[in-house]
């Protein structure tokens, strides 16, 4: 048996995306694997056990294997888990040291701003939405058909087998396109971000975020209602349905996400004499943005 001990650097925390590849790498080892946090251990290789462990940044985590590749599947796993102990204390130094960094280099940037004139902001706001828009990438949603018991022993798979029971569909996304997912979040993150900066103001509103991906998850969600009874045909074996909006039609949201952002900055926020700015509640930013945003067509292959 051998046995390592790592710190938790992941900043997006455990998540179901990072417990799976977890998982995945993990099966592939004949060794036993075993994982401790905080006293809690899991052993069977189980998502969902894994899961349950309270692991966030900074937490300590010991893994031991035992078996006859238990070298080669501690150094996987442990990798995916986290980094040693000396190695944690010197990333927080650094990024310690890059946040005083970034920090002066944006105090920088907001004074080069202010000498600037109006129609120079503009071009530059209009060069963040265009860069985010040009972008090359799609959005998958994967939706599970709900599974109706028939008896004790077995589970079958059921669109309306009683004609009194709606068609239900759970939301969820696709794994194996998570890359393709977090990324549209990163892209639209960073646009509002770099907006905002141009605004000297700090993040207003993040939550436009998933309500743009929201927005998209409802058409979705419509289409797949009206196209119920060609579902059943075509779907009755398989438990989940992927539907892609391609890489173009997320450009064309992008761009009048951007837009509609920009518009409804300029449209709510307030300067003092002073030059401070007055940002407006979630609710006035919200209602200006719905009348400046558009959605357009969404279409997607199955």
């Amino acid at each position: 048996m051998v046995s390592k001990t790592v710190i938790f650097n992941n900043h997006y925390g455990m998540d179901t995306y990072l417990v799976m590849e977890i998982i995945r790498k993990a099966r592939k080892f004949e060794s036993k694997i075993e994982i401790e946090c905080d006293g809690i251990k899991v052993k069977n290789k189980s998502t969902i056990m894994l899961s349950g462990l309270r692991i966030k940044m900074g937490s300590k985590i010991i893994i031991r294997t035992d078996g006859i590749d238990e070298e080669e599947a501690l150094e996987t796993i442990s990798n995916l888990l986290g980094i040693e102990e000396d190695a944690y204390k010197q990333e927080i130094i650094n990024r310690k040291n890059w946040e005083k960094n970034w920090k002066r280099i944006e105090q920088e940037e907001m004074e080069k701003d202010r000498n600037k004139s109006p129609e120079e902001i503009e071009r530059e706001l209009e060069e963040i939405v265009e860069e985010a828009a040009t972008a090359e990438v799609k959005f998958t949603i994967g939706k599970r058909i709900k599974l109706y018991q028939n008896n004790p022993n077995s589970i079958s798979l059921s669109f309306r087998k009683n004609k009194n029971v709606p068609l239900i569909f759970d939301l969820v996304p696709k794994a194996p396109d998570f890359e393709m997912i977090t990324s549209i979040d990163r892209i639209w993150d960073t646009m509002v971000y770099r907006i905002e900066k141009k605004f000297r103001i700090k993040s207003l509103i993040w939550t436009i975020v998933p309500a743009m991906k929201k927005r998209i998850g409802n058409i979705i969600e419509e289409y797949v209602e009206k196209k119920s009874d060609i579902i059943e045909e075509k779907y009755l074996e398989y438990p989940y349905i992927y539907l892609t909006v391609p890489a173009s039609t997320i450009s064309q949201v992008t761009r009048e996400i951007g837009k509609a952002y920009i518009v409804s900055l300029k449209n709510t926020l307030k300067y003092e004499d002073s030059g401070k700015i007055i940002v407006p509640t979630y609710k006035e930013f919200l209602l200006e943005f719905d009348r400046n945003f558009e959605m357009p067509r969404i279409e997607w292959w199955w």
